[in-house]
């Protein structure tokens, strides 16, 4: 009997791809604290002090360095605003790309976009200013149709039993990313090939995945030639035939979307997740590096362990979320979203008061309660983002491309803000950032838990007591 496993490489690739293109945003949040080395008050301003482990040493260093990589707070926190930027200017001509092109084409011009960026990101930083911006931006176009490609590997290459998986697995680039770059990125600063060898390594790997990923995708199982019979009947047994497949276009009720409050209590309930997982996401290396002096290597695997954790997190919590059938789905979401925000809220404000009241922290301490900030953002997938796609069914793509926009927009405006409010990175200022978060979190989810829903809207047209309509959300959503 012929055994086909295409779809099982269909994920395995797209995840990788999708991991890298993540890791190469992610990347400079680490490398800009080690592009220059530390100013010993000691020597003279062409010559710095290289710090490894808790040994320095003075070295020549080139005018130039100082001139292209010695940055300011506010140039620094446009850097960092650049990929946003980036996202969103992307995102603008998405939808048209992926229709008049297809998903296919589309995301593999978007992956070399990004693997060029990577590739040439030290280049445009020994130019100067503008070009180290302009490359940050053309990597944040790279990211603008991950969730594009989430949705589409998972609806179209998964089964039905096993579209929760596929989401979980898609949706762990979050995690893998910054797992395989922030340590890599730790060593090899450190190391006689320094901080260059961490684009140069990510953007050939990208443009290698890319290639491979246009060699094996497609858009459908239909429409691939090396599919057999046997694996198609299997992807589809059970499945409604999806618009792409039918290639039939259906048309958005945006007016009724805009007007349902419902719609804009979920939305705001993400933005305070999102904003609790962005703070670390940006600027977890540089807190742990400036405002609590841990050297570069020791950043680097401190900064890892929260996204090992959430990445547990996922993978443990959300096969369990399934199987508890005791309790109903709006008030699994309500639990979900409570730990997950409530928990978050509850760690920033004691990272907020623990220096406060007693003056300088262990190091040990801060490490517990900064990990268990994307532990509990970790868990918001099984809140929020589940609640999206209920309430939506399918015309959750429009939920989640309105989510995606939220995330860039926080992670544009996020740098400004930090900017003024913590401009030198001390403890004392990053308390003050700690305080206000967690009251932007409370509030969203309050309001999430008093009014949020578990059935689809009405805009959905989808029958809430039909079996049929029943299962096949919740086969979408198994394990998500």
């Amino acid at each position: 009997m012929q055994k086909s496993y295409l779809r099982y490489w269909i994920l395995t690739v797209s995840t990788v791809l999708m991991t890298l293109i993540y890791a190469n945003n992610v990347a400079f949040n680490f490398t800009i604290i080690c592009m220059i080395p530390e100013e010993s008050d000691s020597v003279p301003m062409n010559e710095v002090k290289y710090v490894s482990g808790n040994n320095a040493t003075a070295k020549p260093v080139p005018q130039s360095l100082k001139a292209h990589y010695d940055y300011s707070p506010l140039q620094r926190n446009m850097l960092f605003s650049a990929t946003a930027a980036g996202t969103l200017l992307g995102g603008l001509p998405l939808a048209f790309f992926a229709d008049k092109f297809g998903v296919r084409k589309t995301y593999t011009m978007y992956s070399v976009m990004s693997g060029a960026a990577t590739l040439f990101l030290p280049l445009s930083a020994s130019i100067d200013y503008v070009a180290l911006f302009a490359v940050r931006v053309i990597q944040g176009i790279g990211l603008a149709p991950i969730y594009v490609m989430l949705s589409s590997v998972s609806a179209e290459w998964a089964t039905v039993a096993t579209t929760g998986s596929y989401l979980i697995c898609l949706s762990a680039m979050f995690q893998f990313g910054p797992i395989m770059t922030i340590p890599t990125a730790g060593l090899l600063c450190e190391s006689e090939l320094g901080w260059p060898a961490v684009y140069y390594i990510q953007g050939v790997l990208t443009l290698v995945l890319t290639a491979l990923f246009f060699f094996l995708f497609r858009d459908s199982p239909v429409f691939h030639p090396a599919i057999t019979e046997k694996e198609l009947k299997t992807i589809q047994r059970g499945k409604v035939m999806s618009k792409k497949s039918l290639r039939v276009v259906e048309k958005v009720p945006y007016t009724s979307i805009i007007k349902d409050p419902i719609v804009w209590v979920t939305l705001y309930a993400f933005f305070g997740d999102e904003l609790g997982y962005q703070i670390f996401q940006q600027y977890g290396p540089i807190f742990l590096n400036k405002a609590h002096g841990m050297s570069v290597h020791e950043t680097g695997f401190a900064a890892t362990i929260p996204y090992m954790l959430a990445l547990l997190t996922k993978l443990i919590i959300g096969p369990v979320s399934d199987r508890i059938t005791i309790a109903s789905d709006r008030m699994r979401i309500n639990v979900f979203s409570i730990i997950s925000q409530g928990g978050a809220a509850i760690c920033f404000v004691i990272l907020a008061l623990l220096p406060m009241l007693f003056g300088k922290v262990p190091i040990w301490i801060v490490q517990v309660f900064y990990s268990s900030v994307n532990l509990f953002c970790g868990v918001g997938f099984l809140g929020v983002l589940k609640s999206s796609e209920i309430i939506a069914q399918h015309f959750s793509h429009v939920l989640m491309a309105w989510e995606s926009i939220i995330s860039s927009l926080i992670v544009l405006i996020l740098p400004l803000a930090i900017n003024v409010i913590a401009p030198k990175n001390t403890v004392e200022e990053w308390s003050r950032v700690f305080i206000g978060v967690p009251c932007i979190q409370i509030l969203a989810i309050t309001a999430f838990v008093l009014f949020c829903d578990s059935k689809p809207r009405k805009w959905t047209g989808v029958d809430i007591d039909s079996r049929q309509s029943e299962s096949s959300s919740e086969a979408g959503l198994e394990k998500y």
